[in-house]
């Protein structure tokens, strides 16, 4: 099995690109507007104190004419927007006798884009250079859904089912929709039928799960540097295939049908010779990253042959192969997710 024995991950700041309707404006930091003397703004944009709930964002703007106005409320809504620029790094080290050989895979973003969608216009000056955007600030699940609206059943998914976008699914329609995850200018975007939405970070569909045929061993919290390993073992005897999944979609092979026995306790470590450590640049707390064990009494090599594309370095899959694997799976697995945070 040919794993990277290291891996990095970096990510930039988040620049925001706000959308109304179809057109798209990459938002610089807002300018200062002054309003001349002659142009009575209303109460309601002077105070700025129109009623919201709390999931609700809103933007005021003024400008020459409604379309600037659209954009100064837009550049508004995207100040109050908080985003963290977070950086992730994965180096493994592997040890022969005396040396040790060090390696890096670099893998960066160029450009990850904010987009806002569904905005509202809640009041407009009769002469239509103040107004006031409303948009819904909801968790990425519940907009997602409120926004595909009714939809057909799915097939059943084991990995989704166990997310909370998943898990609101049911709750509400008592299946899942059918999802697709996609890249597009270097950004994650989900999909159902026609509607597609941005999704700044795959951790939103993270999860940690336990399952009593598998258990991985692993910290919830590595600190800046910390050498850490991942340990496994099985209720019985069986296959074993451990991956890493970063918030960037990506998912890497780390131990690929491997047969453990009853009750072992294994160490990848050991196995791969090598050790990971935590990294962090520019004194930023990671973003989280899952791992998943699979377990099953039978080798799943065909199973994994089917998503890999043996064209991608280091033994790479595309999240959205990776889901096929879940379709109404005959394996068990458990998941942990872990943050590498500064000293």
């Amino acid at each position: 099995m040919n794993f990277t024995t290291a891996k990095t991950v970096q990510k930039i700041l988040l620049l925001p690109l706000l959308v109304l309707g179809c057109g798209e404006i990459q938002i610089p930091k807002p300018k200062i507007h002054t309003i001349s003397q002659e142009i009575k703004s209303p109460t309601w944009y002077q105070n700025r104190n129109i009623p919201k709930n709390s999931f609700e964002i809103i933007g005021y703007g003024f400008g020459n004419n409604e379309n600037e106005a659209k954009q100064n409320a837009r550049k508004d809504i995207a100040e109050q927007i908080s985003i963290k620029v977070k950086s992730e790094n994965f180096k493994t080290e592997k040890r022969i006798g005396q040396k040790s050989q060090t390696s890096f895979v670099n893998i960066s973003t160029q450009k990850t884009y904010l987009t806002l969608s569904n905005l509202e216009i809640i009041r407009i000056s009769n002469n239509r250079k103040f107004v006031a955007l409303k948009y819904l600030n909801l968790p990425f699940e519940k907009k997602f859904l409120n926004k595909i609206g009714k939809y057909k059943c799915g097939s059943q998914n084991s990995f989704l089912e166990n997310t909370k976008f998943g898990k609101l699914a049911i709750q509400t329609n008592n299946c899942l929709p059918n999802i697709l995850i996609f890249k597009n200018h270097n950004s994650l975007f989900i999909n159902s039928g026609n509607i597609s939405e941005l999704l700044p970070h795959l951790s939103t569909l993270f999860f940690t799960k336990s399952d009593s045929h598998i258990s991985l061993n692993i910290p919830d919290i590595v600190k800046e540097r910390d050498e850490f390993d991942i340990q496994f073992s099985t209720s019985t005897n069986g296959f074993v295939n451990i991956l890493m999944i970063t918030d960037k979609g990506e998912v890497f092979e780390i131990i690929s049908n491997y047969f453990s026995e009853k009750r072992e306790k294994i160490s990848v470590g050991q196995i791969l010779d090598k050790h990971f450590f935590g990294m962090v640049e520019n004194k930023e707390e990671f973003e989280d990253s899952m791992f998943i064990g699979i377990f099953s009494k039978n080798n799943l090599e065909d199973n994994f042959l089917k998503i890999r594309d043996e064209n991608q370095k280091y033994q790479e899959i595309n999240f959205s192969r990776f889901l096929e694997l879940f379709h109404n799976n005959i394996f068990n697995f458990t998941s942990k997710i872990i943050r590498i945070k500064t000293n």
